[in-house]
């Protein structure tokens, strides 16, 4: 393939990756307008739009063919690979979204009342204390 399929693909594909990337944040900020209620989120889907955002960086050396030396060459794709690896290590578990500092802490306080944990609540609530100062 020559040069200027890959960059006509790209061009083509890049505003529909980040559209879709902006549309997957618009439709997580409108839920949180229209519900007003705290939700949780996978990271799993930011990795998934994240990795798909990444993969023309990943194949450029086989679709671009050039005379640059072989480690130029594959520099791109291997920091892109090592980005994606290092964050499905880091993107593990949930994102809380429309969730605010003290709606949070009440929870939290609740829950570990329920549980009766008294002397971690009480640490909570001298921290709070300390951090509205």
């Amino acid at each position: 393939m020559d040069s200027d399929f890959y960059i006509t693909m790209f061009s083509i594909l890049s505003p529909i990756w980040f559209g879709i990337f902006a549309l997957f944040f618009f439709l997580i900020g409108l839920r949180g307008i229209l519900t007003k209620r705290p939700f949780l989120v996978s990271n799993r889907w930011i990795l998934a739009i994240l990795f798909v955002s990444l993969i023309p960086g990943i194949l450029l050396p086989i679709f671009l063919p050039g005379a640059a030396p072989f480690i130029i060459k594959w520099l791109n794709p291997v920091m892109f690979t090592v980005l994606l690896v290092m964050m499905c290590f880091v993107l593990r578990g949930y994102v809380a979204y429309a969730v605010t500092d003290t709606s949070f802490r009440d929870a939290l306080l609740a829950s570990l009342q329920k549980l009766e944990l008294t002397q971690v609540a009480t640490f909570i609530q001298i921290a709070a204390l300390y951090s509205l100062r």
